[in-house]
């Protein structure tokens, strides 16, 4: 649900301890209790520090491509909607909840991302279009592994040993990138996230 609110475009609807699983009991209206529903325990840091790395990440991931927090709809010529197969559009009253999307992360178009999602109980093969500069779509970052969020090649997780097919495991989320630009594949960091430390 993080990785789904962090992609989405706008200003993300975070309450501050969200990162480190802060729930406030419930209570969306704690302002005025001077008790442990509204106090910060930072043990929870410690607890969920991996949680907390993955929004990190995805933050990081939102700054270094600014098409995700732009304030408007997207239009038909930026984004492309398909099902498991980039030529088939989605079927939007599935109940699988299996869904793909290319967008056109750079106005010259050498930059794009794909977020794949996948509600079902089951892996998906997800079929991409291919790549504009004859790589592999690379991975960025995923919520079936959120212990390992350094960049690497989607190539290694296709099964299949198709460079465009991509293997989704189940109840998660993907992003992916295809780019000519090297600055694209590097490793989040902590000199992207400084001010949040």
């Amino acid at each position: 649900m993080m990785a789904t609110l962090l992609l989405a475009r706008g200003v993300p609807m975070m309450l501050g301890g969200d990162e480190m699983r802060r729930s406030q009991q419930g209570n969306n209206n704690a302002y005025c209790q001077d008790n442990p529903v509204s106090w910060y325990d930072w043990s929870f840091l410690k607890q969920n520090h991996a949680l907390f790395e993955f929004v990190r990440n995805l933050i990081t991931l939102r700054k270094r491509f600014p098409v995700l927090s732009e304030q408007r709809f997207y239009s038909e010529s930026t984004i492309q909607w398909f099902g498991q197969n980039h030529q088939e559009l989605p079927v939007w009253e599935a109940r699988e909840g299996i869904l793909g999307c290319v967008i056109d992360a750079d106005p010259s178009n050498q930059v794009r991302l794909s977020v794949l999602f996948n509600a079902s109980e089951r892996a998906i093969h997800f079929r991409l279009p291919p790549s504009l500069h004859g790589n592999a779509w690379r991975l960025l970052i995923s919520t079936s592994d959120t212990n390992s969020m350094a960049p690497k090649s989607s190539d290694q997780n296709t099964g299949e040993g198709h460079a465009n097919t991509y293997v989704l495991d189940e109840n998660s989320l993907s992003v992916l990138v295809d780019s000519c630009k090297l600055s694209d594949f590097e490793p989040f960091d902590n000199r992207d996230t400084e001010e949040l430390s």
